[in-house]
């Protein structure tokens, strides 16, 4: 009876342990298509990380082409400026630059320089008509405009809208319209001022005992535009004076001075119209 219940019990055990084995068994075998999904699954996200790695390297390698691009391009563009520059400025060489306010003047060449006739103060183009007062029939004004790679004297003429005591009143008139700026605009190319924006006629004063015109100018008459500008700008008052003062000595001053050179050191030679007269004074 003992040996039946250990032989029972022997069996029992047996049964038990070959169970477990065979669950272990099962076990295993359940779990190897999870593990053969793991290892895809994995092999699938380690595949989708280095195409993420490969497109971020064609991108970075775009964009540094594109880097280069640009600074090969910035390169050429300022190479060229640097080379265009000197060239453009040489073939340019004598031709007239103005600025906005039209005092500011490169080199150029001034043609239809002021000439004296036999009777006294006169210009290039015509002669100048008076009366037995002195006084033209109308102010004569003359302005600047560009002719190819040189700077012509052009004139606008303007009459009187009274008949004028004095000549002092007529020169007033006159570089009153001249300093205004020129009228004939629809021209082509249309007449411009190497006078200063902003100078003023500050008075006309005449001497009655030696009838010399004093003509005084506020001080922008002498700044900037440089030596040729200057000159043009002087031209223009003379010949304008010249038109108006026929035979007068006329002088210039600025700010109550007498002008003797411009800020550029040109000499000014006085009076700037006619011969010199005794005792001109100095207003």
């Amino acid at each position: 009876m003992g040996r039946s219940k250990a032989t029972v019990v022997f069996c029992l055990c047996l049964r038990l342990w070959l169970e477990g084995h065979n669950l272990r068994e099962l076990l295993r075998l359940a779990d190897k298509p999870r593990a053969s999904f793991r290892a895809k699954a994995e092999a699938k996200a380690k595949a989708k990380a280095k195409a993420k790695a490969k497109a971020r390297a064609r991108a970075n390698a775009k964009a540094l082409a594109a880097a280069k691009a640009s600074a090969l391009a910035g390169a050429t563009v300022f190479f060229t400026v640097l080379l265009a520059v000197p060239i453009l400025l040489t073939s340019c060489r004598g031709r007239t630059v103005l600025d906005a306010d039209r005092s500011k003047i490169s080199k150029k060449h001034v043609v239809g320089q002021l000439s004296k006739s036999a009777g006294g103060a006169g210009h290039g183009e015509t002669g100048l008509a008076g009366n037995e007062a002195g006084l033209s029939a109308a102010a004569k004004l003359w302005f600047t405009r560009a002719d190819g790679d040189r700077l012509a004297y052009v004139s606008e003429s303007l009459d009187y809208p009274r008949p004028f005591d004095t000549t002092a009143q007529a020169v007033s008139f006159a570089m009153t319209a001249l300093l205004a700026g020129p009228r004939a605009q629809s021209q082509d190319p249309a007449p411009s001022s190497e006078i200063p924006q902003g100078t003023q006629l500050i008075a006309v004063t005449e001497d009655k005992a030696s009838g010399a015109i004093t003509v005084d100018l506020s001080r922008q008459f002498v700044q900037g535009g440089g030596v040729d500008s200057f000159e043009a700008r002087l031209e223009q008052v003379k010949r304008t004076i010249a038109s108006v003062a026929i035979g007068r000595a006329v002088y210039l001053n600025v700010q109550g001075e007498r002008l003797t050179a411009s800020g550029d050191g040109l000499e000014v030679k006085q009076p700037i119209c006619g011969e010199a007269a005794e005792n001109p004074g100095s207003n």
